[in-house]
C-alpha cells in the first residue's frame, strides 16, 4: 500500500522496480536514473520531483495521471517513455534534449491548460487563448458530426500537433 516514495539518496531505480504499483501516488528523488519500464503502469502516480538523470523506455508508461515531473537535467527522453500519460502538464525539458520518436505518443500534453478547462475544449464560446472567439473547434466538432465522421488529435511534445477529421466514403449529407 505504498502512496509515497522517498529516495532522495538512490543513485538509479532499476527496472520495473516500481511497474503496476497501484496506489503510489509521489516519488520524491535526489539525482536519480530512471531505468526501463521503472513506473511502468502506476495509473495513481501524479508527482515526480527531484534531479532526475536519465529516463530509460518505457519508464512512465501508462501513468495516465501523471501531473508534474522535472526532466530539466535530462538529455534524451526515451522511446516510450511517456506513452499514454493523459494529463501530462509541468513537464520541463532540458534545454537541447533530444526526445526518441514515440517518446510521448498517445499522450495529451496539456500546458497552461487547467484541469477544468479540459472539458471544457470544444465547447461553443470556449477559448484558452486571450483573443480566440471560441468557435473554430467547436464548429469543426459539429460539421464533423453532421456528417457522421469523427474527429481525432493527436501530439507529440515540441514536434506536432495532428488533427485528422475522418469522413464516410460517400452518401454525404447535404445541407442546402
Amino acid at each position: 500500500a505504498l502512496e509515497h516514495f522517498v529516495g532522495k539518496n538512490i543513485e538509479t531505480i532499476n527496472e520495473s522496480a516500481f511497474s503496476e504499483c497501484a496506489r503510489l501516488k509521489t516519488v520524491e528523488l535526489g539525482e536519480t536514473n530512471i531505468s526501463e519500464n521503472a513506473f511502468f503502469r502506476c495509473g495513481n502516480l501524479i508527482t515526480v520531483t527531484g534531479s532526475i538523470k536519465a529516463v530509460g523506455a518505457g519508464a512512465f508508461s501508462e501513468c495516465v495521471n501523471l501531473k508534474s515531473i522535472n526532466l530539466s537535467q535530462v538529455p534524451v527522453i526515451s522511446v516510450r517513455a511517456f506513452e499514454k500519460c493523459k494529463l501530462l502538464d509541468g513537464l520541463q525539458l532540458a534545454k537541447g534534449c533530444s526526445v526518441e520518436e514515440k517518446a510521448f505518443s498517445e499522450c495529451v500534453l496539456l500546458s497552461n491548460i487547467n484541469l477544468e478547462n479540459i472539458k471544457k475544449i470544444g465547447e461553443l464560446f470556449y477559448s484558452s487563448k486571450e483573443k480566440g472567439t471560441g468557435l473554430g473547434t467547436a464548429l469543426s466538432k459539429e460539421i464533423v458530426k453532421l456528417h457522421n465522421g469523427e474527429i481525432t488529435y493527436k501530439s507529440e511534445l515540441g514536434k506536432y500537433t495532428e488533427v485528422t477529421v475522418k469522413l464516410p466514403k460517400g452518401n454525404l449529407k447535404n445541407f442546402t
